[in-house]
């Protein structure tokens, strides 16, 4: 599993109003790891700092995610310091550890939407098939 920023952030200075556009690609990111019960707990933080253009005011953000137990997304938060997000910035979990193109990404969401399509008929199919077995005339 990998974590990452799934929008830039938009923090507006609390001094002055001024909003900011920071890319999510300038952030730093710290990754830690903790053992615990289910095993290792993963911290993501992206962190980053600035001065306001218009009245220097300093303004500090983190967004963290963890992931617990391992491939799970556990819990978000985030914090600004000398403002505030004008828009919640966003964590995005890509699970796939291998690399694929367009072309096998779609393929791979068809054939789980195949699979949970063919499970939902097959419980649906069964349970029509109980509802008659007792005789009852209801529909679904």
């Amino acid at each position: 599993m990998q974590m990452e920023l799934a929008n830039d952030l938009v923090v507006q200075c609390e001094e002055c109003g001024t909003v900011h556009v920071i890319h999510k690609d300038s952030l730093d990111l710290n990754v830690s790891s903790y053992e615990r019960n289910m095993g290792d707990e993963i911290e993501y933080h992206f962190e980053g700092e600035c001065r306001c253009d218009e009245c220097g005011n300093y303004l500090r953000y983190v967004v963290r995610g963890y992931e617990y137990p391992v491939d799970t997304l556990n819990y978000e938060d985030r914090e600004c310091c000398g403002g505030h997000f004008v828009q919640p910035p966003e964590l995005a979990v890509d699970y796939y550890e291998f690399e694929y193109d367009s072309c096998d990404k779609e393929k791979i969401y068809s054939d789980v939407n195949k699979r949970a399509l063919i499970s939902i008929g097959f419980y649906i199919i069964k349970r029509n098939c109980t509802i008659l077995h007792h005789g009852s005339l209801r529909s679904l």
